[in-house]
């Protein structure tokens, strides 16, 4: 063979050793096994929810994880941390849904809601509270006094803009009952208020009310759920009537910038889907007092874009939001 067919030869095996190399990668790249290594950032504090969420996923899905917290600007931080990192599919945020409604109306937000797909893996709903000495036995003891002293009684909740806040606007314009509005800094100065006759009732998330209604300090008169919700005190069910009202609450997800390649989404998914069914994952939803929610992008994007609207919509009402988002 001449020099120049065997230079031709060695140049036609490399092409196809390449085209070869390609094909092999893209198809791992589809596979269960890729990313190997997610870097998940938390969008809060050590402790939060949102932080210890996705260590209880953590144990159930097949990429190794590194999880860092970079709190601040109501979530913002993490936030902006994800989106300005490489779309490679191993940046993740573990973070609460209605961070990314106040990070955008506080012009905190680099990118609004729409550049993110996300996984909702937890839902915490509102619950309507007293003290355990309060009169109020049922809601319907609640919404008689409001009824009959309109402006009199005292709500308490966890924050200006917070969900607690945005669930007592919530109940305001559904029910048009009036009372006092008094937010607090977080949920134990809410609680406290309660137990000090500072406030009549609050409206508090179940993950805020949890240790104050397993101890016997509260009561809990109804979730803003579609049907009767529990927390579980051990082996006990504390079970709490719905509200007949509109679900909501607090939710909490995974999410990633959009743009991320579809395949990497996939993995990604089906990563979040079997971690969400593991015993580790049922065990953190009990203990804190959540309900869980199945991890879906497609079933997930419309009732992401709906509560966002929500909070936006009930937001603006409240005055919390000069415009709609």
């Amino acid at each position: 063979m001449n020099p120049e067919r065997k230079r031709l030869t060695l140049v036609l095996i490399i092409a196809a050793v390449a085209v070869v190399s390609a094909v092999l990668f893209f198809i791992l790249r589809d596979g269960r096994d890729v990313p190997s290594h997610l870097i998940a950032t938390v969008a809060w504090n050590p402790h939060s929810t949102a932080d210890d969420m996705i260590r209880a996923l953590a144990p159930g899905m097949e990429a190794q994880l590194t999880i860092q917290n970079i709190p601040g600007a109501n979530g913002a931080r993490g936030l902006n941390a994800v989106y300005a990192a490489a779309r490679d599919g191993e940046n993740i945020l573990s973070t609460s849904l209605s961070a990314f409604v106040t990070a955008e109306a506080m012009g905190f937000a680099e990118s609004p809601r729409q550049n993110w797909t996300g996984w909702l893996c937890a839902f915490a709903p509102a619950i309507v509270v007293v003290a355990t000495d309060s009169s109020f036995a049922t809601l319907d003891d609640l919404t008689a006094a409001l009824r009959q002293s309109p402006g009199a009684l005292r709500c308490a909740n966890s924050g200006f803009g917070t969900i607690s806040f945005t669930a007592a606007e919530l109940f305001r314009t559904k029910t048009d009952f009036e009372f006092e509005h008094i937010s607090h800094a977080g949920s134990s100065p809410a609680i406290n208020a309660l137990l000090n006759g500072d406030a009549d009732f609050a409206i508090l998330t179940s993950t805020e009310i949890t240790h104050a209604l397993r101890s016997g300090e509260i009561r809990a008169l109804a979730a803003f759920t579609e049907s009767d919700f529990a927390i579980w005190d051990g082996d006990r069910e504390i079970s709490i009537p719905s509200a007949n009202l509109l679900p909501f609450g607090e939710f909490y997800g995974i999410f990633i910038p959009a743009n991320t390649p579809q395949n990497s989404l996939n993995v990604i998914e089906s990563q979040i889907q079997a971690a969400a069914e593991s015993e580790t994952f049922a065990i953190f939803i009990r203990e804190r007092g959540l309900a869980p929610f199945t991890p879906s992008k497609t079933q997930n994007t419309t009732h992401i874009e709906n509560f966002c609207y929500h909070v936006c919509e009930i937001l603006q009402t409240a005055g919390f939001l000069p415009i709609l988002p």
